[in-house]
Formats: C-alpha cells, sequence, structure tokens
C-alpha cells in the first residue's frame, strides 16, 4: 500500500507481528534515483537512557516523528486505537466538524493547519487533557 503527496512517498511494506514496516522516499518530481530512508525506529528496551534521548532527538530534529518498539503497550490497546480513529475519520465530513477545535477548546478535529502559508494534506483529531 502507497500514499503519497508531491514531496513524499510513504509505503508500508510488510507486516511483522501485526505491525506495519513503514518506509518513507523523497519524492524528486517522480526520479525514481532518490535514496529511500527509513522512519526512525527506537527501542526503549535500550538500558542506555543518554542514547535514547539522542535517538528521539535526532528523529525529532530530521523526521519529525519515530516509531518505537519494546513500549510493552499491550498490541489489543493498539489495535483498538487503530480501529477508534479509522471509524473517527470515516464518519461523514459534517459530523468530524462538529467536533472542531476552537478558540475556547484547544482538543478537537481539524483539516485547516498551515505550514508556511499552505494548507497541509491532512485532518486531525487532537485528544487528550487540555493543559
Amino acid at each position: 500500500m502507497t500514499f503519497s503527496n508531491p514531496k513524499v512517498i510513504i509505503e508500508i511494506k510488510s507486516e511483522i507481528n501485526g505491525e506495519n514496516e513503514v518506509v518513507m522516499t523523497n519524492n524528486n518530481n517522480g526520479n525514481n534515483s532518490t535514496p529511500k530512508d527509513e522512519i526512525p525506529v527506537i527501542d526503549l528496551s535500550n538500558p542506555n537512557t543518554e542514547q535514547l534521548l539522542q535517538q528521539i532527538l535526532r528523529a525529532c530534529t530530521t523526521w519529525g516523528f519515530f516509531q518505537l518498539i519494546n513500549h510493552d503497550i499491550p498490541l489489543e490497546l493498539i489495535q483498538s486505537y487503530r480501529d477508534s480513529k479509522a471509524r473517527f475519520f470515516s464518519m461523514p465530513y459534517e459530523t468530524k466538524l462538529n467536533l472542531k477545535r476552537n478558540a475556547q477548546n484547544a482538543r478537537g478535529y481539524f483539516d485547516d493547519e498551515l505550514t508556511k502559508r499552505r494548507r497541509d494534506w491532512k485532518e486531525a483529531l487532537d485528544v487528550g487533557v487540555p493543559g
């Protein structure tokens, strides 16, 4: 399965132990000679805290995100979350708009975020305790 926009291609390569291996490729206007870079994977079983912090820093400053492994979150909870988010995002647009975040509530649905004054190609749901 492949998702793409003009800048990036995300390819779900395979499923390993119920989790997808994801590879992201730079897309230089269809030039297939671009090197593949893998999304950073951070192993929380690593006892070296300083090394973990450096990996997280590098992943955040280079990619903006990363994948955690050996986090001890039960697979059932992860699957329940995935199912719930799939149900939410498959709802009609008008229904999601009823949950839109606003000046009084920083949590909720949004699809109007800008990056460099251009609208992002995403929709999102901020959840959690406002803080």
